[in-house]
Formats: structure tokens, C-alpha cells, sequence
């Protein structure tokens, strides 16, 4: 239950036992369409991810400070171990939540096109990287040397819509789509070139994700 777990991690950083104890920090499904999949009788409810597939709501303030208490009560365990950058990663082929703010924040909703996601389909960026942002800044103060971790991949991929930079203690390991056997030149990797050079406005601090 520390910060480990590379590329997707949420369910150690904030477990389901957490969340359990605190219900109003679960993500909650409100579309019709995951009927089938999580069943009609999760819906409009807040739940763990074990019960409903679905990411816990990263807008939610009392998380957040959660996440940041603990990153400091776990920084001199973590740093020998892991090194100084704690990643925070969604899991891998979930859900997430549509509760007011995070979709507020998603607004408008838009497919992307560019990287694969399943089965959310929308792009999540306006939440979680609100959530890094929050965190990032909630850090710097008591561990300067931290770094905060995230991924744009899959849902996250998309830069989001910021008029201010990210803090800059935040790294982004950026995944790499498009079209790999061709140069970035190619007219066929314009969307993901243009991505780059919009990305590369928002942080400080970069790495490249392949897989």
C-alpha cells in the first residue's frame, strides 16, 4: 500500500479498504451504457472499484489530502526503495467516475481518437491532472525533493485544457502512439506531433513511455 506499482497503481495509493471506510470518496457510474457491464444495479451509486469497475473520484478534496498526508508519512520508507518520484497511475482498462465535478472538468466530452481507451471511451484528462496538479503543489512545500508521476497514456493522454503550467515538481511519462514505423513528419502522425508540442508547454519534466 505504498506508492509502487508501475504503470497502474490508484489501488495501492488509495485501496479498497480506504475507500470503503470513506464512501463519499468512491467514483460513481451514471450512464446507462456500463448497465451490462458493472449491472443496473451499481448505478448512481458511490462504490468501491471492486464492486463497480470504477476509478475513485479524484476531485474529491479529502482524498487528495489524503494522498498527500501520506506520501509524507511514507517519504523516508519510499525513497530508498523507490527513488524520489511518487507515481500516481490509474488501473488499467477501468472506468471512471461521473460525478459532477469530474465530468464539469471533462467538459466538453470528447472521444480520443488518438490513443486506445476501453472501455471508458472520453478523455479524463481535466480531472487527473487537476488531481496531480493538487497533490504536486500539496508536496512541495514539505518534500522539495519529491517528483509526482503521472502518465499520459489511454484516457489521460490528451494534454489538458490549462491556461497555468503544471507544478514543477510534476513528471509525465508520455506514451507513444501513432504510427511507430513512420517518422513524426509523417502526415499520419500530425495529431500525436501536435500533441507533443502542446505538452511540451505544460511540465517541466518528461520521460518516454513505450510498450
Amino acid at each position: 500500500e505504498d506508492f509502487e506499482g508501475y504503470p497502474h497503481n490508484f489501488r495501492n495509493v488509495v485501496p479498497n479498504r480506504i475507500l470503503e471506510q470513506h464512501p463519499s470518496w468512491c467514483g460513481i457510474l451514471t450512464n446507462q451504457e456500463w448497465a451490462a457491464w458493472v449491472g443496473a444495479d451499481k448505478l448512481n451509486r458511490r462504490l468501491p472499484p471492486n464492486q463497480n469497475n470504477c476509478n475513485f473520484d479524484m476531485t474529491n478534496p479529502e482524498l487528495r489530502q489524503f494522498v498527500i498526508n501520506k506520501a509524507i508519512d511514507v517519504w523516508n520508507g519510499h525513497l530508498p526503495w523507490y527513488g524520489p518520484i511518487y507515481w500516481l497511475l490509474p488501473e488499467d482498462a477501468i472506468l471512471f467516475s461521473e460525478d459532477s465535478a469530474s465530468i464539469a472538468l471533462r467538459t466538453p466530452l470528447e472521444e480520443d481518437l488518438v490513443p486506445f481507451t476501453f472501455p471508458y471511451a472520453h478523455s479524463v484528462s481535466g480531472d487527473y491532472y487537476e488531481f496531480i496538479s493538487q497533490v504536486a503543489a500539496g508536496l512541495q512545500n514539505a518534500l522539495p525533493e519529491a517528483m509526482v508521476g503521472a502518465m499520459a497514456y489511454s484516457n489521460t493522454h490528451r494534454p489538458p485544457d490549462r491556461t497555468n503550467p503544471l507544478p514543477d515538481n510534476v513528471l509525465i511519462d508520455i506514451c507513444m502512439y501513432g504510427v511507430r514505423n513512420l517518422p513524426m513528419s509523417s502526415p499520419k502522425n500530425t495529431a500525436l506531433r501536435e500533441r507533443l508540442v502542446t505538452w511540451s508547454g505544460l511540465a517541466k519534466h518528461f520521460r518516454h513511455y513505450d510498450y
